[in-house]
């Protein structure tokens, strides 16, 4: 019988396999236009230890920014394998480990196959940091971790437009059940390395969320702007986007105690739904956080709504129709999570 190989090989093994795999990516992004195209306004922004709001459409907070440094030191195409190696493992941490492997490998397939998920390889748009964080936090909440509430409130502030509900339910759940020195100490972690890089860059920041142009544009998936492109009145489009506000929060704060990786997906998908803008680039993250391990655990249930973001790739030859409707297709998509 053949002896194991010693753990040495092995490491040497999957660190040259890692290698060649960065280089080809890296190779890929420089060959082909079509790949990373967020991940370039991202790295223009931050390359060389910088954050310079002036040269890319970036509106992400600055020390935001700044934890990606490490990726962005690299030079671009090296930079964004770096990114979709990054994103991957999220995705694969992502999956619930089940009983089997081969359930697991299933749930990871069904995730990396998708339509996001794709999309989100492609262009790295930050949903590895919300998708972590969302982990994080409920992971944090369950054991009442201070340096786990305090990074994941780092993570989740990547997007505030999809975590900003998952957040004050998170706050009112650690205000009533934590010690205030915990949650006041989780918080202070979080101010620390926030505040540097608010006072440094805060003002530029500030300015470029003044000056986003994208509120309302095809490929905002938000409610209002859902309406609005579809012929409603901006009156009309206030008054149901109050009328899913009010019992939204009344769900979320009387009906969720600690919230469930399904409960965090409803919150994020409702965050995303009452946000003043929501690209489609963010389904990736209720997919993975909570159809995924709903089509492991209840298929009838999960899998449906998953299915949902592979008839995507069914829309791709109508490029005129997805211009004009592909994201009020995906808003429909959070409506039914």
């Amino acid at each position: 019988m053949l002896k194991p190989a010693p753990r040495w090989v092995l490491i040497l093994l999957l660190a040259v396999g890692l290698g060649l795999l960065l280089w080809a990516l890296s190779h890929l992004a420089a060959s082909q236009a079509f790949f990373a195209l967020d991940w370039s306004n991202f790295w223009k922004s931050s390359h060389g230890l910088r954050i310079d709001y002036s040269s890319s459409h970036s509106v992400h907070p600055p020390w935001i920014i700044a934890l990606v440094w490490p990726l962005t030191l690299w030079r671009f195409p090296f930079s964004w394998s770096l990114s979709l190696l990054l994103t991957l493992a999220v995705l694969a941490f992502s999956v619930p480990r089940g009983e089997s492997a081969s359930r697991w490998a299933g749930g990871l397939l069904l995730l990396v196959l998708s339509y996001p998920a794709l999309r989100q390889l492609t262009d790295f748009n930050f949903e590895a940091l919300l998708i972590g964080g969302v982990l994080l936090i409920l992971w944090a909440l369950q054991r009442q971790s201070i340096w786990g509430l305090a990074v994941s409130l780092v993570l989740l502030s990547a997007k505030v437009q999809q975590s900003w509900l998952l957040v004050l339910v998170a706050a009112w759940w650690v205000w009533r059940h934590w010690p205030r020195r915990a949650a006041l100490s989780g918080l202070g972690m979080a101010l620390v390395w926030m505040l540097p890089f608010a006072l440094w860059r805060g003002a530029d920041w500030w300015q470029r969320l003044a000056d986003f142009a994208f509120f309302g544009a095809p490929h905002d998936m938000s409610l209002r702007a859902t309406l609005l492109r579809g012929g409603a009145s901006p009156g009309l489009a206030w008054a149901v986007w109050g009328l899913v506000l009010v019992p939204s929060l009344w769900l979320a704060f009387q009906r969720i105690q600690r919230p469930t990786r399904i409960e965090a997906a409803w919150l994020v998908a409702s965050g995303l739904l009452l946000a003043p803008y929501a690209g489609f680039t963010s389904m990736v993250t209720p997919l993975a956080i909570g159809l995924i391990p709903l089509a492991l655990k209840r298929p009838h249930l999960g899998l449906p709504l998953v299915s949902l973001h592979y008839l995507a790739f069914a829309l791709l030859p109508f490029s005129e129709w997805r211009i004009a409707w592909e994201s009020s297709y995906w808003a429909l998509v959070l409506i039914l999570v």
